[in-house]
């Protein structure tokens, strides 16, 4: 009977022994919710483009215990001052390396859901977008370019009139452009599209704390964390100038450059 206890404890215990990396990958993979972090960058890049106040996050999601596929992660911004709140989803993926001689060719991806594995830390920027804003702009900007589109008509049938070579008078319109915007900026449409597009700024100076909420599928789950930042006068000075920027791209007039702050995570 002795014998007969020990033959099966020792068979138990090698049973057991066997099943033991099978059990642990079983919890694992349906009783072990795993853990998900994201480690921010030092800085956070805010802006106000075409696409609206934007802000583009930099760092790197992390997967402890098990593969974890991330749906989404939407980013909120509360403005200390008076509590006001806007949404941003993400917009694209942008790689954390660039071209310094050549930054034109940066490619960026659509955002969208990915599986971060836990041996393979994923490292990027995220261009998040707010689209409600973005939504906003949407009848001011083609009120504009309907009155340019107009502008433009008008002086391509005068030219038309004077020159009957109509390849001549498309080379002399083109060549006239810079200065028909110049007289086009103080028009009255071109004043009331400025006007509505800075009642959608709002990167005013002063303290904010950005929420980043994660969503995963399988299991799904929310996970939040918090930061602090702050803009500083002359940051929501140049950030505002930049609407005059996208008043000229809404032109089709060459821009240079748009201004961002570079605020630091605290």
């Amino acid at each position: 009977m002795a014998d007969a206890v020990r033959l099966w404890g020792t068979f138990a215990i090698a049973t057991i022994a066997l099943l033991q990396p099978w059990l642990i990958w079983l919890i694992r993979r349906h009783f072990w919710a795993g853990i998900i972090q994201f480690h921010a960058s030092g800085r956070l890049e805010i802006g106000y483009s075409v696409f609206g106040p934007l802000v583009n996050l930099s760092g790197t999601f992390r997967a402890r215990d098990r593969d974890i596929y991330v749906k989404s992660a939407a980013l909120s911004i509360e403005r200390s001052r008076d509590r006001a709140t806007h949404t941003f989803g993400w917009h694209a993926f942008r790689p954390i390396t660039f071209s310094l001689a050549k930054p034109e060719d940066t490619t960026l991806e659509l955002a969208g859901g990915f599986m971060l594995m836990q041996k393979s830390p994923a490292r990027m920027t995220v261009v998040y977008c707010d689209r409600a804003t973005q939504l906003e702009m949407t009848a001011p900007a083609e009120e504009l370019r309907d009155a340019w589109s107009k502008v433009l008509a008008e002086e391509q049938t005068r030219l038309l009139k004077e020159i009957e070579d109509p390849y001549q008078a498309y080379g002399m319109l083109q060549g006239r452009l810079p200065q028909i915007y110049e007289e086009f900026r103080t028009s009255p449409q071109h004043v009331d599209a400025f006007t509505k597009l800075e009642r959608t700024f709002y990167w005013e100076a002063g303290d904010y704390t950005a929420s980043l909420e994660i969503e995963t599928l399988d299991p799904a789950r929310s996970v939040k964390q918090s930061f602090v930042f702050s803009i500083s006068k002359i940051e929501s000075d140049l950030l505002r100038w930049n609407i005059l920027s996208v008043l000229r791209a809404v032109c089709h007039q060459q821009v240079s450059f748009f201004n961002f702050a570079y605020s630091e995570i605290k």
